[in-house]
């Protein structure tokens, strides 16, 4: 079998690179199913053994980090799962001047300082070469969302859910948006998630922080206490896409990681029921942000012309503009091979999706779809 066939086998997880104390924390919480005990119990002996080297990870950043004298104002990319949001925040770390979450900093952020390079070698051994569904290239060094990394670092995480999707309903309502987190448990988020981004940022020598975080979507209010200069972009997609999108991409994820069964009928209905949860917050704390620091737009328009909307979202935000930036861009574009999937949506779709997002569906711009149509 070869080693890369064999590595893939076995059952190692994002949850491997958490803290050991982290992970004992997120599996006394919640109840592992006798199926998933020697998933679990691999992730944690691997998770122990890392706890023991990431020593040197601590006493390496204590030595660096007052190298990271001020920083930028970040830019957040806010939207809903497979609305645009991946597409447009590799475009945007194009950038040189930009520093962003790696999936190896997703997955080892407590080694950052330590043993990079050999945990690096593992990675790529392990990983496939392209995400599950959408054929997206996969690499440590890609850009990537920080929430499962968070997770990795703290108990506080909405992603607790792919491991416990049977506890989906009280992981959205504490961890999506952190309103009803305790003010304690709150400011130990902010606190967390402000050293989560330093680290990353001292680990690319950059001082500018670019996020594509969904669950962020959520959190306006939160991070404009964190960062009250920052910049926003939101991007949306046709609701009926991004549900059945979300779906199968959620699935793929959800099978290597799961710690719990969920049904089918309980999958459909979180997905739709996280919809509305992150589009409410979104819509009711939007208005915290100043016009000249919000851009939205959406995802299938964004596709018609990338370079123009590209050129509208730096005027609008009041952002400079590199000649060769534009250039990489403009490659980037050209080079573009991936095409659009073409949607056929079921009547048991469309009716699902009118159930649950129907007054969203033309609040956003799209049009709503009769069943049979």
């Amino acid at each position: 079998m070869p080693e890369k066939e064999f590595l893939n086998g076995i059952a190692f997880s994002n949850l491997a690179g958490s803290r050991f104390f982290n992970f004992l924390k997120l599996v006394f919480s919640h109840k592992i199913e006798p199926k998933f005990y020697w998933r679990a119990f691999l992730n944690g002996v691997i998770s122990a053994i890392l706890s023991v080297l990431s020593v040197g990870d601590k006493f390496v950043y204590f030595l660096v980090k007052g190298k990271l004298k001020t920083m930028h104002p970040p830019i957040f990319i806010l939207g809903h799962w497979r609305s645009g949001t991946t597409h447009l925040h590799n475009l945007l770390c194009m950038d040189e001047r930009v520093g962003f979450t790696t999936t190896f900093q997703t997955v080892f952020p407590n080694h950052l300082f330590g043993f990079h390079k050999p945990l690096e070698w593992l990675m790529r051994k392990m990983m496939p070469a392209t995400r599950p569904v959408d054929n997206v290239k996969l690499d440590p060094n890609n850009p990537q969302e920080e929430e499962f990394g968070l997770g990795n670092v703290m108990e506080i995480s909405y992603y607790n859910w792919w491991y416990f999707p049977a506890d989906w309903d009280g992981i959205l309502d504490n961890y999506l948006s952190l309103e009803k987190l305790p003010e304690r448990d709150r400011n130990r988020w902010k606190k967390t998630y402000l050293k989560f981004i330093k680290r990353g940022l001292l680990h690319q020598n950059k001082n500018w922080f670019i996020s594509k975080n969904p669950p962020n979507t959520a959190r306006i209010k939160i991070l404009l206490e964190m960062f009250p200069e920052a910049r926003f972009i939101y991007i949306h997609r046709n609701p009926y896409e991004v549900f059945v999108s979300s779906k199968a991409f959620f699935k793929a994820i959800l099978t290597p990681l799961q710690l719990q069964h969920i049904t089918d009928d309980d999958f459909d209905a979180h997905v739709l029921k996280a919809y509305n949860a992150l589009f409410d917050v979104y819509e009711n704390q939007k208005h915290l942000i100043p016009a000249n620091r919000l851009v939205e737009i959406g995802y299938d328009k964004f596709l018609q012309n990338e370079l123009s909307y590209l050129r509208y979202i730096f005027t609008t935000l009041n952002i400079k503009l590199p000649k060769e930036l534009v250039e990489k861009w403009q490659q980037k574009i050209g080079a573009k091979t991936h095409k659009e999937k073409n949607y056929n949506f079921s009547p048991e779709i469309i009716s699902l999706v009118n159930n649950a997002l129907g007054h969203r569906i033309e609040q956003l711009g799209y049009k709503k779809l009769a069943v049979g149509s």
